[in-house]
């Protein structure tokens, strides 16, 4: 059966119409010993003729925290990232 939600009843009509029409889906995970997965079309892959490369670099600023509860789960956030420059790299495929 589908796990969908549908918003009206008539919606919810059309799709038993076409779903009942189908095989119903299942979800199947890799074996463990067969859990590779290999690009092999290569025929079908295009020629890059250039690469971007991008770095920030960044300064860790403190920042001030709330108080925590135990009664909830929270994330102690400490200190914040502030950038405060970059550099990008083009490469050609020519070599250049």
């Amino acid at each position: 059966m589908c796990l969908n939600h549908f918003c009206c009843e008539e919606k919810l009509k059309n799709h038993k119409s076409y779903c009942g029409a189908h095989k119903s889906a299942r979800i199947e995970m890799p074996k463990p010993y067969d859990n590779t997965l290999q690009f092999k079309n290569y025929n079908h892959s295009l020629k890059v003729h250039f690469a971007i490369y991008a770095d920030f670099e960044c300064m860790l600023q403190k920042i001030k925290t709330c108080q925590t509860y135990d009664e909830t789960s929270y994330t102690n956030a400490y200190q914040k990232h502030v950038p405060n420059n970059f550099v990008y790299h083009i490469k050609y495929s020519n070599g250049d």
